[in-house]
């Protein structure tokens, strides 16, 4: 079980935009052959029955599983480096974005044993696709050094208030399953925006 204490609030990162959010060329655009390429990283992973290390240590950043974690990933990219002769910025952003899409799921399958509904988790994005980013600019401007605890802090008001357990362990999962899907996210657009396909 991930634990509150490898779930630290995630950043601001929450609310980053896609690096090329304005791209005429988006992740979705990509054909099917395209798509198994940019998740081939993250698909090695998922089959991987010991990949939860990965997980732990990209979470908590422990010494105690960086190792072995090191080695999972370097597996896998190794494999899709094989497979589809790729430069080392191509195998960087997709390890990336297979492992922060490894971290996504975990979170996820938290929240899942944790009896939250699918339609709750869905709402967890909602939630925080609907502040503003002139909010969180004027209230990093306001706060300064302290921005983003008052940022999250509201945050998981708004998750409480849209159906989520008032837990702090909850709250601090729906957080990394935000930090860590946006953080997949970016990596398929930098794949997109570098013509990395």
């Amino acid at each position: 079980m991930i634990t509150t204490v490898a779930c630290a609030a995630a950043g601001l990162t929450v609310f980053a935009t896609p690096v090329s959010a304005q791209a005429i060329a988006t992740p979705d655009k990509l054909s099917d052959a395209q798509m198994d390429e940019l998740y081939c990283v993250y698909d090695r992973l998922s089959d991987d029955n010991n990949a939860r290390v990965v997980v732990a240590h990209t979470v908590t950043g422990s010494d105690e599983y960086a190792q072995e974690a090191a080695k999972i990933e370097a597996a896998a990219k190794a494999a899709c480096v094989a497979t589809y002769k790729w430069s080392s910025e191509q195998a960087g952003v997709a390890a990336s974005l297979g492992v922060w899409g490894l971290v996504a799921d975990t979170m996820e399958d938290e929240l899942l044993n944790r009896s939250l509904r699918e339609e709750t988790i869905d709402r967890i994005f909602e939630i925080a696709g609907a502040i503003a980013q002139a909010d969180v600019d004027k209230l990093v401007k306001e706060h300064g050094d302290s921005a983003e605890e008052v940022i999250i802090a509201r945050l998981k008001t708004k998750l409480v208030e849209g159906g989520l357990p008032k837990d702090d362990e909850t709250l601090s999962l729906a957080l990394m399953l935000l930090e860590s899907s946006s953080n997949e996210t970016n990596a398929a657009y930098e794949w997109v925006e570098k013509k990395l396909y």
